[in-house]
């Protein structure tokens, strides 16, 4: 077989994206949000410029290329410089997500074994809490802020504290980005789990570049120079890396949430700036919508004028689509894995497909997706056996690529045939669609029956009154588990809850009906604004205790 030497080769390197916008989109706009109506405002030729000078902080505070560098931070210019400076370097970037509990960020710095820890001011008394349980190798603690802002921190005495701003400040700009192997790794991330240890994933250089290609084809994120795209997803989210590197690569104005909190402040944050493409988890785009709902001044087109397409990470409910649509938004729903990438599929249609419309349509657009170029999609049934793509069969979703991380502590991240499973069992028809029925952890076993919390939640969500839904196992006297129903209405309504039981009873068997309808002001949610079930099934899972059994 004929080989040719190729007369240039360059390692994929997450610097080189940062140099791309930096030479080719120099006044192109980066821009996060620091609080109610205050928005910091810099350019890709600065942050860059603010990258490189960050190699020689991080030299000067003991980091070299392997060691690792952990962040509790949200998703803001500084953060974003930090870890481009970080990965630059070639040490690896380990951004920690705040709403963790204290013993589960211990365990995770411990095991990172992690030289310096960068934190947000509203984070140093989280991390002065945290520090004096960890055991290894946290030797200093810097806060990301001037002078003027960095808080009082009482620490452990081996740790120092420092600042952010005049590290950066004292340190010359020419440095130039160091060139090394594509295969250094250069991001961890916890890919959670309910074990007593987090997995935690390591995603190589080249990883995160092919990631973000493949992320940015037309049918994924299609950003393109002339957007400004919100990147709704911290960067400690599997689906955060994705956007804010694709922007660059593309040339993209960014719009960083930072402090913009619950929906009211990204509504407002981007409709300031006027983002054309918002990329965030359905959760946080539920949030947005509750407030242009309760705004009730137009909808979308009146609230966000420039908002052209949203691109959903994770399933969203039939009425927030349908509200999209309605107001003239395109809307494309994805679906990944820590280990995988945060964007393997999409919904954009297929020519196939062109001609559908109402419920077919519906469905289409309701699922995760087909699989974007550099991902394959399989079932497989208990035997690992390959299962049809009939949209009938179920089974469990294992995933192929070239960018795979590996967990660490673990000889591969894949089985022995190479596929990735993601513990979602999920069916795909013909065109390649898939849509996820449930994830194995989150089955509820009753009476040796498993029940589909997702299937309940679905349906719940048809319902015109329910804005949110949550299905957990409650514990039973008579069944050991039982499904309850947790519900929240959209603004201005109230839970028809003899129409929702009534709507459940015609879609789905009468074994898997819940035993309770719970309605609520709210669903709790974790830092990344996923609905917290975990303190559901705390507070809620004694609930079924004073009903009557349940024949």
């Amino acid at each position: 077989m004929a080989m040719v030497r190729p007369v240039q080769r360059q390692p994929l390197l997450i610097s080189s994206i940062l140099r791309h916008a930096a030479r080719h989109h120099p006044h192109t706009g980066v821009l996060s949000c620091s609080g109610p109506g205050l928005v910091e405002r810099t350019t890709y030729a600065a942050l860059e410029l603010r990258a490189r000078r960050l190699l020689r902080v991080l030299r000067r505070l003991g980091v070299l290329p392997g060691d690792r560098v952990a962040t509790l931070a949200l998703s803001g210019i500084r953060h974003l410089e930090l870890a481009c400076a970080t990965t630059g370097l070639g040490a690896m970037f380990h951004p920690l997500d705040p709403g963790l509990p204290d013993d589960e960020l211990t365990q995770l710095l411990d095991r990172g074994d992690d030289c310096v820890l960068f934190v947000d001011p509203g984070f140093a008394d989280l991390a002065a809490a945290v520090l004096p349980r960890v055991r290894h190798c946290v030797r200093r603690l810097v806060v990301l802020c001037d002078e003027a802002a960095l808080p009082m921190v009482y620490l452990p005495v081996p740790v120092s504290l420092h600042c952010y701003e005049p590290l950066l400040a004292a340190e010359d700009p020419d440095e130039a980005w160091p060139v090394f192997s594509e295969d250094v790794a250069a991001v961890l991330s916890a890919a959670g789990g309910a074990g007593e240890t987090l997995p935690v994933v390591a995603h190589s250089q080249r990883d995160i570049v092919l990631r973000t290609m493949a992320a940015n084809q037309p049918d994924g994120l299609g950003l393109r120079a002339t957007d400004h795209v919100l990147a709704g997803a911290e960067l400690h989210q599997h689906f955060g890396w994705d956007v804010p590197l694709a922007a660059a690569m593309s040339g993209s104005t960014l719009l960083l949430p930072g402090w913009a909190a619950g929906g009211a402040g990204l509504a407002e944050f981007v409709a300031a700036e006027r983002a054309t493409c918002v990329a965030a988890s359905a959760e946080v785009l539920l949030g947005v919508a509750r407030h242009v709902a309760a705004r009730n001044a137009g909808g979308w087109p009146a609230m966000l004028p420039a908002l052209q397409r949203v691109v959903l990470g994770g399933g969203a409910p039939a009425a927030l689509l349908a509200d999209l649509a309605a107001g003239g938004i395109a809307a494309c729903q994805s679906y990944g894995v820590a280990e995988a990438g945060g964007m393997l599929t999409s919904t954009a249609p297929v020519a196939a497909l062109a001609g559908l419309g109402g419920a077919a349509l519906m469905a289409r657009a309701g699922s995760q997706g087909r699989a974007l170029f550099g991902t394959d999609l399989r079932l497989a049934d208990s035997d690992g056996s390959d299962l049809p793509w009939d949209g009938l069969a179920a089974g469990e979703l294992q995933v192929r690529g070239p960018a795979t991380g590996q967990i660490l502590g673990e000889p591969s991240a894949t089985g022995a045939d190479g596929w990735l499973a993601t513990g979602d069992v999920a069916s795909i028809d013909p065109h390649g669609y898939v849509t996820i029925l449930d994830r194995l952890s989150d089955l509820i076993h009753a009476g040796g029956t498993w029940i589909s919390a997702t299937a309940l939640e679905t349906a719940a969500l048809a319902h015109p009154d329910v804005a949110e839904a949550a299905c957990i196992a409650a514990r039973h006297p008579k069944w050991v588990e039982r499904p309850l129903l947790l519900l929240v209405a959209w603004p201005g309504r109230s839970l028809d809850l003899a129409g929702v039981q009534a709507l459940l009873q015609r879609q789905l068997p009468r074994w898997s009906l819940p035993d309770a309808l719970l309605p609520l002001p709210a669903l709790p949610r974790t830092r990344t604004g996923r609905v917290d079930k975990l303190a559901l099934r705390r507070q809620y899972a004694d609930y079924l205790g004073h009903l009557p059994t349940r024949a």
